[in-house]
């Protein structure tokens, strides 16, 4: 594999409508040797891929539960008690 400069990186980006940040990808690329693991990369546009579906499932808004009030369980623990026979029959 050939490493891929910059610009490449961010052409790429800009193609397919990634929003990774093309320093930070060549530059944790370019420490590390170009591999993954221990093996060299064969497919800077694959991992360059998989960082966008890393960065876009980071991005997924946090849903508030608290919209939803209280919730509260009907229990009927008292007939789970002693006998569950009894409970089977009604």
């Amino acid at each position: 594999m050939t490493r891929p400069t910059r610009e490449e990186v961010e052409r790429e980006i800009k193609a397919k409508g990634y929003h990774v940040d093309a320093g930070a990808f060549v530059d944790y690329y370019d420490a590390n040797g170009w591999k993954v693991g221990k093996n060299p990369m064969k497919s800077w546009k694959s991992a360059l891929s998989t960082w966008e579906r890393r960065e876009a499932g980071r991005n997924q808004p946090e849903v508030d539960f608290s919209r939803f009030g209280p919730q509260t369980v009907e229990s009927d623990a008292g007939d789970w008690g002693s006998s569950n026979a009894d409970f089977f029959k009604r």
